[in-house]
């Protein structure tokens, strides 16, 4: 979540810091590529389907156990 990926990068950069002696210069932060973004929440949802491996572990999970 947000507040978790916050606290990792507010303890990189001190870990940085600490080990360098000085604070991190001249970072570029990345950007979401617009085009992987889903429109709608029903392609979200899909794509969800598709390809999370976690969701695939457990349809595969369902159709084993229907056997």
């Amino acid at each position: 979540n947000l507040a978790a990926a916050q606290n990792n990068l507010y303890d990189s950069h001190t870990m940085f810091t600490r080990l360098v002696g000085q604070t991190p210069q001249g970072l570029i932060f990345p950007r979401a590529d617009q085009n992987f973004i889903p429109y709608t929440v029903d392609e979200a949802i899909g794509l969800a389907f598709e390809l999370h491996p976690v969701i695939q572990i457990a349809l595969a999970d369902v159709d084993s156990a229907k056997f």
